[in-house]
């Protein structure tokens, strides 16, 4: 069973791509942002294109842009082909999400599509240039648009044997009320509550909301927001005291990692202390050394409540990759990984370990299609469901260690910026003196 859903965005272009490639989140720039954040995605595996390179796929769409002299407002579509839980594996789901693409928008248009596994929902999401390649005529999404997209997403499925959402005879209610389970302004303050954690200013936040979808209404008195699935602006304020935009502005000024009473790793339960401790002493070597001299350097451990910390550049973009940060770190202090041949053989050990897992997942659904006991059916989806948290946690210790030999290499030349401006200010100084 899949549901699916496209939406007009207007603004930028690398929020929705990068959410779709990258490791931020940032604000057609902000709708293929969100389609690719890594964090949602396995691997490049699950990222595909149509008619436009892998590498740079927002550059594609603007030259096309360009060439035909579009500037309208409306920059890109957004939208997703949602899957039932049980039925399908990533990559299934993922060439399922390019046959629908091609078949709708493959002769036309460019096209970013990434599968998403960070909900209990595999999910794909689409990225559709609102200008053709071919003669610059623009995409409207209209009733048959989205028609086409549902019936062709239907044949899909069946023909990989996964169920429908059956049409009634009262359509006004079928897909409508699967869709509604969970109502409008429940949606959108779980979509507030996720975006929130990745801001530090209400500007941030707006922009992020817009890059999925949203449009922002501001007047003197109020800000209204119009979720993509919905066809009026919804208040701010109506959602609740915490959602008061006075409430949130609190909220984001007292929230910088930095300043808080516990350290990231105080909430990740991993005492970094003793790793602190090497270093000083210059016990630490390799990547740990690396990791930790990068964080002491900015600040951010061991905490510091002495020090005016300023908020450079660097640091503002090291908060808000923080929390991938200290996962790395963890993962390679936990792991005694000290060398590249280290973190090497602990990825192909968790490559292993997330094959057993899949193969013993999809065990068991084979298990459950061929199943006509609902009983024993039950059972084995509540076996296969206690799997599926191994195997995220698995594919997010292979993410982390892909990540790392890039991010130690921007470490590095970091901390040669730093010693080069050091040096710099040293020799003025004396020349003044």
């Amino acid at each position: 069973m899949a549901t699916t859903k496209l939406w007009k965005v207007k603004g930028r272009l690398d929020a929705p791509i990068n959410y779709v490639i990258n490791d931020d989140k940032t604000a057609f720039t902000d709708v293929i942002e969100y389609a690719t954040h890594e964090s949602k995605t396995v691997n490049v595996e699950l990222i595909s294109t149509i008619n436009c390179l892998q590498d740079n796929p927002i550059q594609a769409m603007m030259n096309t842009k360009k060439l035909f002299k579009d500037n309208k407002e409306i920059i890109c579509f957004h939208g997703y082909q949602s899957f039932h839980g049980y039925e399908i594996e990533p990559e299934v789901a993922h060439q399922i999400g390019v046959e629908l693409a091609n078949r709708l928008w493959g002769e036309k248009y460019e096209v970013v599509i990434t599968t998403h596994i960070d909900t209990n929902n595999i999910h794909n999401h689409f990225v559709l240039n609102s200008t053709s390649m071919v003669d610059g005529k623009r995409f409207t999404n209209s009733k048959k648009d989205y028609h086409d997209m549902r019936t062709v997403s239907d044949e899909l499925c069946n023909q990989h044997g996964l169920s429908i959402i059956e049409e009634k005879s009262y359509q006004s209610k079928s897909r409508n009320s699967y869709r509604n389970d969970i109502s409008i302004r429940s949606k959108i303050k779980k979509d507030i509550s996720e975006v929130i954690k990745k801001v530090f200013t209400t500007r941030q936040l707006f922009r992020e909301l817009e890059g999925i979808g949203y449009e922002i209404k501001e007047t003197n008195k109020n800000i209204s927001l119009k979720h993509p699935e919905h066809k009026k602006f919804i208040r701010l304020s109506s959602l609740g005291d915490k959602y008061q935009i006075d409430e949130i502005q609190d909220y984001l000024s007292s929230r910088a990692p930095i300043r808080d009473d516990n350290t990231i790793y105080d909430r990740k339960q991993f005492d970094i202390d003793p790793y602190i401790h090497k270093y000083r002493n210059g016990n630490l070597t390799g990547l740990q050394k690396v990791y930790i001299r990068y964080q002491y350097m900015l600040g951010i451990v061991p905490k510091s409540t002495n020090r005016n910390i300023k908020y450079s550049k660097e640091l503002r973009k090291a908060i808000r990759y923080m929390d991938t940060i200290s996962d790395q770190t963890i993962l390679l202090c936990r792991n005694n990984l000290n060398t590249f041949t280290d973190l090497k053989n602990h990825e192909e050990l968790l490559n292993n370990e997330l094959n057993l897992l899949l193969q013993n997942r999809q065990q068991y659904y084979n298990k459950i299609r061929r199943c006509n006991d609902n009983n024993l059916k039950d059972e084995m989806k509540s076996e296969a469901k206690k799997i599926t948290p191994k195997i995220k946690s698995v594919r997010k210790q292979i993410k982390l260690c892909t990540g790392i030999e890039d991010r130690s290499i921007r470490m590095k030349e970091f901390e040669l910026e730093i010693k080069s401006a050091q040096k710099s200010k040293g020799v003025k100084e004396y020349e003044r003196n």
